[in-house]
């Protein structure tokens, strides 16, 4: 069984949907794109092979799910930040794009 199966699993997206809006709503924003959850998992989707190989050849430690979700919470914070900057009630794409781009491979499995 590979280490980071979890990452393509259903579960995963619905936390990160679920995270998403529980951080965005903690901070009174009232909107963000609806596509924003399904595209950081698709971020680490993208990464899954290159964490396992990594995994496999110990270059890196296993990471959980938990670790995931740490990550989002900084991507959030930091697009949340912008937002509030541009005295906005809605986070947008380029807020978390941005985001990924400030803390980048820092907020793993996010690395774009």
């Amino acid at each position: 069984m590979a280490q980071y199966d979890w990452i393509s699993g259903s579960e995963f997206q619905t936390l990160i949907r679920t995270r998403l809006e529980q951080r965005l709503a903690e901070a009174k924003i009232e909107g963000y794109p609806h596509s924003t959850a399904e595209a950081l998992a698709n971020i680490a989707k993208a990464n899954q092979p290159e964490l396992e190989e990594r995994h496999k050849r110990s270059l890196a430690a296993v990471r959980s799910m938990n670790d995931a979700l740490n990550s989002l919470d900084t991507i959030v914070r930091t697009a949340i930040t912008s937002a509030q900057a541009g005295k906005r009630t809605a986070v947008t794409i380029d807020d978390m794009t941005a985001s990924i781009q400030a803390h980048f491979c820092n907020v793993w499995p996010f690395c774009k």
